[in-house]
């Protein structure tokens, strides 16, 4: 086969052009990931919120928020489409069951409750918690519920029926819990100042996480199980690992910020938090480095998600005294080296 000269310098032409189509992408991913800010949608709220999760389909989300409100919106246009009452105080924390179907709300009014996510009906009111109910989950199969209370104790229910399973029992108030993928264990941060691991099917106390040097706001478990994550008052992430409890790294997210919600992303390379500064950070996993910061809110973030396929990050904050702000971001995509 004979290439000619003139075909050869138009293959070099078009190579050349490729090349910086390729290298500007790549400078401005790389702007990206040093603080350029991709909002995709904000969604105004008419009370302070406390809590906001995606669904697993990822086509809507739910708040949960001072007025007693828990509400579902839709992800795309950002339209309120149920609003769910029932409550007697704020809401706390709200789930999604794994499914979609349902959706678990908790209170202040120390009860749980459990809704129809498409008729928006309650269909269940647990109780059993003396004090407000701080955080809730579901189980990775959706078959228990899990809440953590300022009473002191942790309660796993199961979901179908309503009755609870057991009961475990600290020895300070339960701001936040978390199971682990396999559904085995329950992991729980307390004003205490520390994370404890649970055997759900024997409610033993398996560990205890010392190292915080205020209580422990939230937090969450990587998508493989092996390492456990904490956000604190006193504006570290601790990230553990989940089998032996020796922390692996320290992560100051600013000075005296308290760190109110941590979350990985579904593929666990990354993770971000949200800050009483108002400031959002997406965090490397592996090395610990702070890849991008987002500052859009004004107030106090209290609540952050990665969206089911890692594509969008959620936020929620309290950006003004009465008023809470929901913003959907792009995630931001570390670019892979080719040497």
């Amino acid at each position: 086969m004979a290439f000619s000269s003139k075909g050869l310098g138009l293959g070099l032409l078009a190579m050349a052009s490729i090349l910086q189509q390729a290298a500007a992408r790549a400078a401005h991913a790389e702007t990206s990931l040093k603080g350029v800010e991709l909002p995709n949608r904000t969604i105004r709220v008419g009370s302070q919120l406390i809590s906001v999760q995606w669904s697993p389909d990822g086509a809507n989300l739910v708040s949960g928020s001072t007025d007693t409100m828990v509400r579902v919106w839709d992800a795309a246009t950002g339209t309120c489409l149920q609003t769910l009452t029932g409550h007697k105080q704020k809401v706390s924390s709200v789930a999604y069951s794994p499914d979609g179907t349902h959706v678990v709300s908790g209170s202040w009014d120390a009860t749980l409750k459990v809704w129809d996510a498409i008729t928006g009906r309650c269909v269940q009111t647990l109780t059993g918690h003396d004090k407000a109910v701080a955080s809730v989950a579901y189980s990775p199969d959706g078959s228990k519920i899990v809440s953590g209370s300022y009473d002191n104790t942790i309660k796993v229910w199961d979901a179908r029926s309503g009755e609870c399973l057991r009961t475990l029992t600290d020895h300070s108030f339960i701001y936040c819990v978390a199971y682990s993928p396999d559904g085995a264990h329950i992991i729980s941060g307390n004003s205490n100042k520390t994370v404890k691991m649970w055997d759900v099917a024997t409610g033993a106390l398996l560990e205890t996480f010392a190292g915080h040097a205020m209580a422990v706001s939230s937090v969450a478990y990587s998508p493989d199980g092996a390492h456990v994550m904490s956000g604190s008052w006193d504006g570290t992430i601790k990230v553990w690992d989940a089998a032996s409890g020796t922390c692996l790294q320290t992560l100051t997210c600013g000075v005296l910020s308290s760190v109110n919600s941590v979350a990985y992303s579904p593929d666990g390379a990354n993770f971000i938090s949200g800050s009483e500064d108002g400031i959002i950070k997406v965090w490397d996993a592996g090395s610990g480095t702070c890849m991008q910061e987002l500052n859009s809110h004004a107030g106090n973030v209290t609540s952050v998600a990665y969206s089911p396929y890692g594509a969008q990050i959620l936020s929620g904050s309290n950006d003004e005294y009465s008023q809470g702000t929901i913003i959907i971001w792009y995630a931001p995509v570390k670019l892979q080296s080719f040497v």
